[in-house]
């Protein structure tokens, strides 16, 4: 039966390799930019949401429950981290009206609907299917763009209270504090110029990353408060990740801290913290024993597959109601969980990224029905 839950929002794949888009968001307009009151909820795509090399996903309505407005809507895009990989915005629309992208990453609504199929002038509405796969189509880059900033690269764990010795130094102390950063892309990233910082505005000053700073693809990078200078007080404080041009890419916050009390990204390139997990400096971040603590650098890391980032192959738009960074986050339209875990309150919960993707738009196809 047709009705409104056929409404769809396509995403591509243009890489040569899976990209793993669990945790990330599908939206409408964005909270700060409504002009209705009754906007959707953001759509979160669930574990195990696989887009296949040069393939693609659709999200039904009935799946996500993101409603696109007849009369004009935007549509966007939100990746783990909280920033908007891309969005879209279309006026008002008619009946089986498809909003495509072109080969040249142009956006028309003069193609026929073409769910899980690749976006063609004048051909057949195809049957929808959830994902399908198809070749990939090299979308060529504008000449004098400038260079946007690498997406994937976060922040993936840091410890305020050291009880062991973390740098390996022999010694004990404040020194073994420490910030870990996760390089989510399949390639090396320079950092060189990037900066890690506490509060802003006050507490430690910025520490400025070295030329020569790389992190490998799927790898860590640990920086010791013995090098960096930043001091996380065990009471509460900020930890923040900001661009050689001093955009801030990622904030969060923390408000107590206990020996050897480390806050862990859930799953590496993801947006949700806990600090249920051990400490992990330089290793993947599991529930389990405590790693022993080694002078570390960068350690690579092996995931199943590939996570995208802003500038790499996966493309759609959304909004996502995240508003302004807050010091703990939760979930949109869920409260902070809390657990009780070896006697203390543990909390488990997710930042924000108000960086915007800088990514060119590649391609989002959004089916619609007049209701």
């Amino acid at each position: 039966m047709a009705d409104v839950d056929d409404e769809w929002i396509e995403l591509n794949n243009r890489g040569a390799a899976p990209v793993d888009v669990s945790g990330w968001w599908l939206d409408d307009e964005a909270e700060d930019a409504q002009h209705a009151p009754d906007g959707s909820a953001p759509y979160m795509l669930p574990v195990g949401s696989v887009i296949p090399a040069g393939g693609f996903l659709v999200v039904y309505r009935s799946t996500s429950g993101v409603a696109l407005n007849n009369s004009g809507d935007d549509v966007r895009l939100i990746g783990p981290a909280s920033y908007e990989v891309e969005s879209f915005h279309f006026g008002s629309t008619g009946y089986d009206i498809s909003w495509s992208k072109t080969a040249d990453g142009q956006w028309t609504d003069t193609y026929a609907p073409s769910p899980g199929a690749e976006n063609q002038p004048g051909a057949a509405t195809v049957t929808p299917t959830a994902t399908s796969t198809a070749s990939a189509t090299a979308t060529p880059t504008p000449a004098g763009t400038p260079t946007p900033l690498p997406g994937g690269i976060s922040l993936n764990e840091y410890l305020p209270d050291p009880a062991s010795d973390w740098d390996g130094n022999g010694v004990i102390n404040a020194e073994d504090e420490y910030v870990e950063i996760y390089n989510a892309n399949s390639f090396a990233v320079d950092l060189a110029g990037w900066m890690l910082d506490d509060l802003a505005g006050g507490g430690s000053q910025p520490y400025h990353f070295p030329a020569g700073t790389t992190l490998p693809g799927q790898g860590f990078l640990v920086v010791f408060r013995s090098q960096s200078g930043v001091a996380l007080n065990n009471d509460g404080d900020h930890v923040r990740l900001l661009g050689p041009d001093s955009s801030l890419i990622e904030e969060t916050a923390y408000d107590t801290s206990d020996n050897d009390l480390a806050y862990s990204k859930l799953v590496e390139g993801s947006s949700l913290w806990t600090d249920v997990y051990p400490p992990s400096p330089g290793q993947p971040n599991l529930p389990g024993a405590t790693a022993t603590p080694t002078p570390l650098g960068y350690r690579a890391a092996t995931p199943a597959s590939p996570s995208p980032n802003a500038n790499g192959n996966c493309h759609t738009s959304a909004r996502c109601r995240h508003g302004a960074a807050q010091r703990v986050h939760a979930r949109p339209g869920q409260r902070l969980e809390r657990r009780r875990h070896r006697g203390r309150s543990r909390r488990v919960h997710r930042t924000v990224q108000p960086r915007t993707g800088s990514g060119e738009s590649r391609r989002l196809g959004a089916g619609r029905r007049r209701r």
